[in-house]
């Protein structure tokens, strides 16, 4: 499967009523901390989805605002 997909098949599949495996995630992600993600995602998503906050989500512990990507071997939390 591929990792991006365009509009017209993502509306196909989420008016099948039956997302079969199908999980959309909404990762948005400001540079600007004045902005968030979480904020965004409330005023308006597709159906269905779920949001993972950069920072909390899919960062390494401590890391800071950013890519804190974990070191290497090193599992981040996520929720399930």
């Amino acid at each position: 499967m591929d990792a991006v997909v365009s509009t017209a098949w993502l509306a196909r599949e989420i008016q099948k009523g039956d997302p079969g495996g199908l999980r959309v995630v909404d990762v948005r992600y400001y540079l600007d901390p004045t902005r968030q993600g979480r904020d965004a995602f409330r005023a308006g998503q597709l159906p269905g989805a779920v949001f993972l906050d950069m920072d909390q989500d899919l960062s390494a512990p401590g890391g800071g605002r950013g890519l804190g990507i974990g070191r290497r071997g090193q599992r981040t939390g996520t929720r399930g």
